[in-house]
């Protein structure tokens, strides 16, 4: 399953939601961290009622136990606070064995401010397009590795290698 195609599976589960994360997002022991976060991220969006379109501002994830791939798991979402210009959510993922991952979120909207930062970003002399992908190796790479576009330039060091 493609990532978005993970994501909707999430659906309410009483007062909860549940989501089912497929054996091909595996990594080692556990599920790929981001799809985890992402997951969270879902359900907590579910609770935040008119807030859910505020953009997340700051996510603090923490990762408890490992998840097993293959499984269905249950997502606690609580909407902690929503004022008029951000909101406060929490939520836990469970497993069969109790709470595998758990975030807390703020999500915001746009301030006016008067100060103004230039932040330098990184040159990478290196087309994208034309570096090769990191591959996909069964029994080698993890097993989520299949689903992500990742391209490196194995020649090119970065400063703190």
């Amino acid at each position: 399953m493609k990532f978005g195609e993970v994501i909707s599976t999430v659906r309410p589960a009483g007062d909860a939601w549940s989501a089912h994360i497929p054996l091909d997002w595996g990594n080692g022991r556990t599920v790929f961290g981001g799809l985890q976060a992402a997951l969270l991220v879902r359900g907590m969006r579910g609770v935040l009622g008119e807030a859910r379109t505020l953009p997340l501002r700051s996510l603090h994830v923490t990762f408890v136990a490992p998840v097993a791939a293959g499984r269905d798991v249950v997502l606690r979402p609580e909407r902690l606070r929503v004022g008029k210009s951000a909101a406060h959510a929490r939520c836990d993922l469970v497993t069969t064995e109790g709470v595998a991952c758990t975030a807390v979120a703020i999500y915001g909207a746009d301030r006016p401010s008067a100060i103004v930062m230039e932040i330098p970003r990184v040159e990478i002399d290196a087309d994208p397009q034309a570096l090769p992908p990191w591959p996909y190796i069964p029994g080698v790479t993890p097993e989520f590795v299949q689903h992500l576009d990742i391209v490196t330039d194995r020649q090119q060091r970065l400063p703190f290698n």
